[in-house]
């Protein structure tokens, strides 16, 4: 593709810049609109993959969350494209590598992309309109706000964003986030939450909500990014043709740096926890600097640098010194992070006490001192480098929206794009100039002697949610003791009127206006891996995925752990834990890490459950794989290799800081992943996989981990023995698969190693799964949250059922036109969908963030009349195939093809079974959806279980709501 010249027009822009991105194989191109001003890059790029994105910078004013609520509003229809929510419909009916939209700090992003050409420009007539034309009225702004209704002497609050947002803020590490930002930038617009506190949402007016759109949802204000091989004209003409409405606005954006303080600050907050809750051990010390200029991108790639070497490993000083100081569980936030125009560096430690706080500020001082005066060593340094240098040099899925979220805070203060884009050769001249003594300056100069530094304490508070509560229905009551009768009766019959269009459908008419693919846009076959099957000894497969992997080398080793006692399957979380963490037999943990982290990105292990599709035996596995280059490739496979057959927890003192850590991250876990928590909960009864997922993962194996922190000297000797013993039993396993992706030349050195891997005697016994009988559990997770995650269990059809591939299609349809609009668009709640696992036989009925599970179980009672009276005509039907094939044509990246190659080897399934898939959903008839769904649903209705996880007064109202006897565990009070 011939790149654009400096200085010529193209389509109504005129070429600012052009030129090559040497380190990144790209060339870069810098327009702006003529007319309007329009700022556009287009980075040229050898890459099927082609990404849009429309940013526009939205500051916010308060802490009601207007950016946020914008973001969802604009997508909830245009003048074009008059749907009630085009997104939504886009999902159905694209095959979008990437869709959604996204609120920063200070803008807010847009972004789409996808391999297919059509497909993109699809998506960016409705993603312009939406941004540049959106309908936003009154109703789209309760619907995604807040509305109130009247209910007896006070009114009831509900709003999608503002579910959301009382979500985010029942999680401590949000609230602390949230609070070290407002007091770190006490005079910039970076104190309010953009987001939106769900204190302040209530407050807004339809009217602020207006203005800010024009204030700031301009072209002359946007800037837009356009990444792949499409030529920078086409991108030129759809923009330029866009654009011939508008007329050319102010660029002011006042976005204003935060002047630096004096004097180095403290300050102390609360998060909610339960009222039966223990206090001990739940503290919260967090330090934070405004450290640099985001604006230099040397400056700030130094600034990241110098903090993985301080923090990135276990080895590094500032990390092993919180830890080893024992003031409290684990390190928390350490990283350098852009707050444009500003470099922020924080640091932290939880599971700590509050009278630990000047003990922690010295602890970091004095270590951040003592590595100054002693000088970084070169070789963390370089670790640092190398370890920074993946970000840039892997290809995962999330590649371009993180191009996007790099450049745009960036740019947004009117630097030149260009210094921010070429990350490699910036890193290697940063790892040129960044000497110890450079280093040792940095740590003086920008944390030391930098007086615009927060210390936050975040302390539990027992009584804070009651509080909240009580002063939420005192503002609610006082605000409707402010209402005439007329009011009262205007506010219900705007209720009623966004009830009533959140449950009519669009037309046909307005449905036709969207731009779609169609069926005959659709390859004939799915997209495969190029995997060759290799049995290279009795007891050992080798996978190799030869694809283009940018020098990077993907290498996993799974055992089939078939032979492990029932007795060990708990210990398995903590054997991760161990391997992740410590040494070996031969090596201290600080020797290993300082190995790790010189040769890889990460070495890890996972423990899972494998279905074969065809026989339906499922087999436990353990795994080990790790990321590296092509050129230490040897020395990561030795590491590794080292850790697999050597791994130990005999180092007690350091086992018991593993410990404390694993209990305080199971901790977290629960209320940061509380609908996974519930889909363990509700599936424990599925089979005997699931019953030990359940056992390992769930609220049993918090408690567990509870009992290993709390009593380590009872524990530690099963602990060191269960360890040695998993090791031995993946060694010694009857069954092993090694996967490889990358060059052709390494992968020879992958399998050598597979080969001589498998040689050694395995282990012929078998132990024997536990029979589990099914039966239906409802479950209640009693956390301190203020809103509730649910999840609902049926069984559905295996992979080898006939009409598997039609219930795939059936449970799409299910879930975008029935159970979404039901749960989001008129419950208010944040999440919902319905996910069929047909290797387990699984249907998974979720709601996230949801105001009112008791009416989410009244709609999943009625699910077979709502499926039965569903339409299913052939049009929208063909518009469901393209979105639920989706992810069986989009690429397969790197990293993820390692772990997708082992999967369909394990679980048995061939090419010619996912083309057999893959064409039965582009077949599959109306007729057949509705007798599938019907018969799913009247089959498993009787067999659902479900686990919600609320706080316990809404668990109390469940329970005397719903018609089944709900079980609560009050599991941090207990």
């Amino acid at each position: 593709m011939n790149a654009p010249v400096n200085g010529s027009t193209i389509k109504g822009f005129l070429v600012i810049d052009s030129r090559p991105i040497p380190g990144m194989g790209w060339h870069g191109v810098l327009l702006e609109h003529e007319r309007l001003g329009t700022r556009m890059l287009h980075i040229i790029a050898p890459d099927e993959e082609t990404l849009a994105a429309i940013i526009i910078p939205t500051p916010p004013a308060d802490d009601t969350g207007l950016p946020h609520i914008m973001e969802h509003s604009v997508l909830g229809g245009s003048k074009r494209f008059p749907l009630k929510d085009p997104f939504f419909e886009m999902i159905k009916c694209s095959l979008a590598t990437f869709i959604n939209a996204m609120t920063y700090d200070n803008f807010t992003v847009y972004p789409f992309s996808s391999v297919v050409k059509k497909d993109l420009f699809n998506l960016a007539q409705v993603y312009f309109d939406a941004v540049f034309h959106p309908n936003i009225t009154e109703n789209t702004f309760r619907r995604e706000a807040y509305h109130l209704t009247p209910d007896g002497g006070t009114l009831q609050v509900n709003g999608i964003v503002y579910n959301e947002m009382k979500a985010a803020y029942s999680s401590p590490d949000s609230l602390l986030w949230r609070e070290t930002q407002r007091l770190l930038f006490p005079d910039s617009s970076l104190r309010f939450d953009s987001g939106g506190d769900p204190a302040s949402i209530p407050g807004l007016t339809y009217d602020a909500f207006k203005r800010f759109y024009d204030t700031f949802y301009h072209p002359s204000k946007a800037y837009i990014i356009c990444y792949g091989n499409i030529p920078t004209e086409e991108y030129c003409r759809f923009f330029d043709d866009g654009f011939l409405p508008f007329e050319k606005a102010s660029r002011d954006l006042s976005l204003k740096a935060q002047p630096r303080w004096r004097t180095p600050r403290a300050a102390q907050a609360t998060y909610p926890v339960g009222p039966n809750e223990a206090l001990t051990g739940r503290t919260y010390h967090q330090m934070t600097w405004i450290a640099g200029d985001y604006r230099d991108p040397a400056e700030y790639l130094s600034l990241a640098v110098i903090m993985q070497a301080l923090t990135g490993t276990d080895a590094s000083p500032l990390k092993k010194s919180v830890i080893d100081s024992r003031l409290g569980a684990d390190v928390n936030w350490n990283m350098a992070y852009a707050f444009a125009p500003d470099v922020v560096i924080t640091t932290g430690i939880k599971g700590s006490e509050a009278v630990h706080t000047r003990a922690y500020e010295e602890l970091v001082l004095s270590t951040l001192r003592k590595t100054a005066d002693d000088g970084m060593p070169a070789d963390l340094i370089s670790t640092a480098i190398r370890q920074l240098s993946y970000r840039f040099l892997e290809r995962t899925a999330h590649s371009l929206i993180d191009i996007v979220s790099q450049l745009t805070p960036f740019w947004i203060y009117g630097n030149d794009p260009f210094a921010m884009l070429d990350m490699r050769t910036l890193l290697a001249e940063v790892q040129k100039k960044l000497t110890p003594d450079m280093v040792s300056s940095f740590i003086r100069s920008r944390l030391l002697e930098n007086s615009h530094r927060l210390l936050l304490t975040l302390t539990p508070d027992a009584a804070l949610r009651d509080r909240a509560l009580a002063e939420h229905d005192r503002g609610m009551q006082d605000r409707m003791a402010k209402l005439a009768a007329a009011d009262r009766e205007q506010l219900k019959k705007e209720f009623e009127e966004l009830e009533r269009l959140n449950s009519a459908k669009d037309s046909p008419e307005v449905l036709a206006t969207l731009p779609r693919l169609s069926i005959i846009d659709l390859p004939d076959a799915p997209r495969e891996l190029p995997t060759v099957v290799e049995a290279v000894n009795n007891r050992t497969t080798f996978l190799m995925n030869d694809m283009s992997t940018n020098g990077i080398a993907y290498f996993c080793v799974d055992a089939d752990m078939s032979a492990l006692p029932a007795a060990l399957y708990p210990m398995l979380p903590v054997f991760k834990e161990v391997f992740d963490r410590m040494g070996t037999e031969a090596m201290s943990y600080i020797d290993m890490a300082k190995r790790r982290a010189a040769v890889t990105r990460y070495i890890t292990s996972w423990y899972y459950f494998s279905p074969d599709v065809k026989s339906r035996a499922i087999t436990p596995h353990l795994k080990f794989w790790f990321v590296a280059t092509d050129d230490s490739f040897d020395e990561a496979l030795a590491v590794m290799n080292d850790l697999m057959s050597g791994i130990s927890a005999a180092d007690e003192a350091r086992l018991a800081d593993v410990s404390r850590r694993y209990h305080a991250a199971f901790r977290d876990r629960l209320s940061q992943q509380a609908n996974e928590i519930a889909r363990l909960h509700a599936r424990r009864n599925a089979n005997h996989a699931a019953r030990r997922e359940y056992q390992m993962s769930g609220v049993s194996g918090y408690r567990r981990s509870a009992t290993l922190a709390g009593r380590f000297d009872e524990q530690k000797q099963d602990v060191i023995s269960a360890v040695r013993a998993i090791r031995e039993c993946a060694r010694s396993s009857m069954r092993i698969t090694v996967s490889f992706t990358g060059a052709a030349a390494v992968a020879k050195k992958a399998e050598r190693y597979a080969k001589a891997f498998g040689s050694g005697t395995p282990s012929a016994e078998s132990a024997r799964n536990e029979d589990v009988s099914y039966s239906p559990v409802f479950d209640g997770i009693s956390l301190p949250v203020q809103t509730s995650y649910g999840m609902i269990f049926m069984p559905a059809y295996t992979a080898e059922h006939p009409d598997s591939a039609v219930l795939r299609l059936a449970t799409a349809l299910l879930s975008n036109d029935v159970w979404l609009p039901e749960i989001r668009f008129k419950g208010g709640a944040y999440g919902a969908r319905i996910g069929y696992d047909k290797r387990f036989g699984y249907w998974d009925i979720l709601t996230y963030a949801d105001p009112d599970f008791k009416r989410t179980w009244g709609v999943f009672r009625g699910l077979r009349e709502l499926a039965a009276s569903l339409p299913v005509d052939r049009t929208h039907l063909d518009q469901q195939v393209i979105g639920t094939v989706r992810s069986d044509l989009n690429p397969i990246m790197p990293d993820q093809a390692l772990h997708t190659a082992l999967e369909r080897y394990l679980i048995n399934e061939t090419a010619e079974d996912r083309a057999r898939q893959y064409d039965a959903v582009r077949r599959a008839t109306p007729d057949a959806i509705r007798r599938v769904l019907l018969e799913v649903i009247e089959n498993g209705l009787a067999n659902a279980s479900f686990c919600v996880v609320a706080g316990h007064d809404k668990l109390k109202e469940y329970a005397a709501a719903i018609d089944v006897p709900i079980t609560i565990d009050d599991v941090l009070g207990s």
